[in-house]
């Protein structure tokens, strides 16, 4: 969890870009893709709909740190979870933020992706 924590936690108030993967700019598939990469050195799809079918549903109550979450507001949007209750995202009005699964959320949440079977 610390090493998800400190190459997650860097990203925080990077722009939010279109098809953006770097500092410069990222997107919210853009950021999983190089949280993922960075953290563990494991390679994800692009694009948030192919990420959704990566690793194994689980059910939101057992969610936990490293899992994907994904959300439909006004489109697709991922995200990883810090812990339980807040997940690292790229928002387009604020760039790469940590936020609470709160009354916002929640309701918008889809599905949550478990890839890390042994993290």
């Amino acid at each position: 969890m610390e090493r998800l924590q400190a190459v997650a936690l860097a990203w925080v108030g990077v722009p939010y870009r279109v098809g953006g993967m770097d500092r410069r700019g990222v997107d919210c598939s853009g950021l999983v893709v190089r949280i993922y990469e960075d953290a563990w050195a494991l390679a994800m799809p692009r694009r948030a709909v192919d990420q959704a079918e990566v690793g194994v549903a689980v059910a939101p109550a057992r969610r936990r740190a490293g899992d994907l979450v994904f959300f439909w507001d006004g489109g697709p949007h991922s995200g990883i979870l810090l812990d339980p209750n807040r997940f690292i995202h790229a928002s387009w009005s604020r760039g790469v933020m940590v936020s609470e699964l709160d009354a916002y959320w929640w309701p918008r949440l889809r599905a949550v992706r478990r890839v890390l079977s042994d993290y």
